[in-house]
């Protein structure tokens, strides 16, 4: 595999999805880059219920993509001579969903706390 595409197999998309009526919000007046790793799981899928947002509308002129699935279960990196996969980085940053894309083809769309291809 290239280093092209180790690259943007570890790059992660973070996810926002409705609140939920059990999860305590964090503070508005706390910065997020404050939050503990608790209120980053739940402050960022729920970040226009604690901040001021507005939709931006999508353009006129898109790009469709397709699926493409590719097994990504192979891609390792070392660090300080230990191998680690892309389920070990997901793992170890709380990633929310990765999203793979080359050309108009996605090649690995997936989600992970509590995120799904419905939530926003």
């Amino acid at each position: 595999m290239t280093g092209a595409l180790r690259l943007l197999a570890l790059a992660v998309l973070f996810l926002t999805q409705p609140s939920f009526a059990e999860e305590q919000l964090p503070d508005a007046a706390t910065s997020s880059l404050f939050w503990t790793q608790e209120e980053r799981i739940v402050g960022f899928r729920n970040f226009d219920a604690i901040y001021d947002t507005r939709p931006i509308d999508r353009g006129s002129e898109f790009l469709p993509l397709h699926p493409a699935p590719m097994d990504f279960s192979a891609v390792e990196y070392e660090v300080e001579g230990e191998a680690h996969t892309l389920e070990d980085h997901l793992e170890s940053l709380f990633v929310a969903g990765i999203l793979v894309a080359k050309g108009d083809q996605i090649l690995l769309e997936r989600y992970r706390l509590g995120h799904d291809e419905e939530t926003r």
